[in-house]
């Protein structure tokens, strides 16, 4: 009995002895296993983390071309926007000059079919000349500034205009005469006001001569005496 016991007990002792390498490579295997995958978590990390990086780096710099262009191009447009306006003033005396002009053209033309007196006639068509002249030297200018130049009458003149559309004959000759006293005072005033207080060196040479022959139509307008017919 005690034979068998000792037998037994010895076989159990080999076969684990036998058994111990065995698991053993298999043990390695699977450590050896997870070092490499452990590597590759970690290379992965790394490759992950480069292209964030990366990726942060290319959005910064997409950004910043950006925020340059758009510095650039609102410079450039300011840049534009003073040229054009000229501080506003020289702007605003484009407008009310080419107004003025066109206005002037328009009734001079009507006084040239409506008028009755003779007097009156010749001053429209001189008015139609220098006024015309005047206007296109004025749009010249005014384009090389990047000003817009107004093409239709406003409120105020068109109304005047339609007055004298209405009237005919000595009737037509002194509504047409006031207009004009009153408008030459009123353009020479202008041309006087821009010519010393204009921002534009070409605008205020315009302004300086304008008011030169304003002031002849002024002087001729106020001979014309319409309690006479104006002849």
């Amino acid at each position: 009995m005690k034979t068998t016991v000792r037998i037994s007990l010895l076989t159990f002792v080999v076969s684990a002895a036998l058994a111990v390498p065995a698991a053993l490579p298999r043990q390695a295997g699977a450590a050896d296993d997870s070092s490499s995958y452990g590597s590759k978590i970690v290379d992965g990390a790394k490759g992950a983390g480069e292209a964030t990086k990366d990726a942060a780096t290319g959005a910064a710099s997409t950004v910043k071309d950006s925020a340059k262009k758009a510095g650039g191009y609102v410079a450039d447009t300011a840049s534009e926007a003073t040229t054009r306006v000229s501080g506003g003033k020289d702007a605003l005396f484009v407008s009310k000059a080419a107004i003025g002009g066109l206005a002037e053209v328009k009734s001079a033309q009507l006084a040239k079919s409506k008028a009755s007196s003779a007097n009156v006639k010749s001053f429209a068509e001189q008015m139609v000349d220098d006024h015309g002249k005047a206007n296109q030297k004025l749009e010249s200018l005014a384009k090389k500034k990047g000003i817009e130049v107004p093409k239709e009458l406003d409120h105020e003149h068109q109304a005047k205009l339609d007055e004298l559309s209405n009237l005919s004959g000595d009737a037509f000759d002194k509504a047409y005469v006031a207009q004009q006293k009153a408008d030459h005072a009123a353009t020479l005033q202008l041309m006087e006001d821009e010519a010393k207080n204009g921002k534009d060196p070409d605008l205020k040479r315009f302004a300086a001569k304008t008011k030169t022959v304003v002031a002849e139509h002024q002087a001729r307008i106020q001979k014309i005496d319409t309690k006479k017919g104006a002849s």
